[in-house]
């Protein structure tokens, strides 16, 4: 440590920066069986307004890791901490400010394997979140043709609606980004209750990573021929194959073609959106989205994705005029719906004006929903 502390001041200052910028490797394959594969799924006994079925297909590490790269240094000693510290806040001061990295891996297109990658301090304000999303493996069971043998052993797909409004899949990744907000960067769900803990985002950056073999077998494809089938078909039975007419052996290849990285952006951007339009079903989900995050970009292998690359919530916020009780805030009596929504937006726009995220009032009345 004497040698360390002998180094001029600046290149010492240098080399602590770069050690909470260092990156960890994310995992580089997926084992054909999840037993033993240092990854399990935990059960959070605190109540989050996620789907609970979610967290069984959220495999986190185990053991898990030492997340912030600042907390050994500042274990080492207390003249190291007070260089870590001032590191810290020269990141925190400089033009990218604190930035953390994430790998996700949807494996199967079920589960959902998080790596925190970079993390070099915890904070309660991250500048932005850049999350590598990774497709490994598409649905055995639909490319298979069937999803299921009889009425009680059922494999649903993950992309069918099996609530009228979203698929299963869309709540598996509301349960990771919920608990990163209301509980901070936590590498399993905590048991008790954390005041304070949770986290502000500028900006979340979504980059899918696109797949060859999936691009390969998904030409001639559309997203929106593809996603049709898939949710429209839930399962398939195996005594009652789908082929007798044109359009059903249409239907059932196209469900068979696995997920490409841009229809995977597509799908989270177009069901975020439905989440933060604050509709009857999806109030109680957006409502944290609002208040806690800046916007999100979403990128396919590097390049912008869609007509706008940036979803800003504070521009959907601001549009929104429900006047019928049927239409948002589903999850509280009919009565309070109203009152409830105007005061929940007016709250939301203050904070989104007291967190630099320039949302203004809308000074011209919508009568419209959306």
């Amino acid at each position: 440590m004497h040698g360390l502390f002998g180094l001029p001041q600046e290149l010492l200052d240098r080399i602590i920066e770069l050690s909470l910028l260092v990156e960890r490797l994310p995992p580089s394959f997926i084992p054909d069986s999840t037993t033993g594969c240092g990854r399990t799924a935990y059960t959070a006994t605190q109540h989050f307004d996620s789907r609970s079925s979610a967290q069984e297909y959220i495999m986190y590490e185990d053991p898990a890791p030492e997340i912030s790269n600042a907390a050994p240094l500042s274990l080492t000693s207390r003249r190291l901490r007070n260089t870590t510290r001032d590191a810290i806040a020269r990141i925190l001061a400089s033009p990218d400010g604190l930035v953390f990295k994430l790998d996700l891996i949807l494996v199967n297109e079920r589960e959902v394997w998080p790596t925190w990658i970079c993390v070099p301090a915890l904070a309660r304000k991250v500048r932005r979140v850049d999350v590598t999303l990774r497709i490994f493996g598409a649905d055995a069971a639909v490319v298979q043709g069937a999803l299921y043998t009889n009425h009680r052993q059922q494999t649903l797909n993950p992309l069918s609606v099996t609530d009228g409004h979203s698929s299963s899949l869309v709540w598996r990744f509301y349960y990771l980004l919920e608990h990163f907000l209301r509980q901070g960067l936590v590498s399993t769900p905590v048991t008790n209750n954390a005041p304070n803990s949770g986290l502000v985002v500028d900006c979340i950056d979504i980059h899918v990573i696109q797949s060859d073999a999936a691009e390969d077998l998904a030409k001639g494809v559309q997203y929106d021929s593809w996603i049709r089938a898939r949710q429209q078909r839930p399962y398939m039975r195996r005594e009652q194959p789908l082929y007798p007419e044109s359009d059903e052996l249409k239907k059932a290849v196209i469900c068979t073609v696995p997920m490409r990285a841009s229809w995977l952006a597509q799908f989270l951007r177009s069901n975020l959106i439905v989440l933060l339009s604050m509709g009857h079903s999806a109030a109680l989900y957006g409502m944290i989205l609002h208040k806690r995050i800046g916007q999100f970009r979403f990128l396919v292998d590097g390049q912008p994705f869609g007509a706008e690359e940036s979803v800003h919530p504070g521009k959907i916020l601001k549009k929104l005029n429900y006047t019928n009780p049927s239409e948002t805030m589903g999850h509280l009596p009919v009565s309070e719906r109203l009152d409830a929504f105007r005061e929940w937006k007016q709250q939301a726009m203050q904070m989104r004006i007291e967190r630099g995220w320039d949302v203004q009032e809308t000074t011209t009345p919508n009568n419209s929903s959306h």
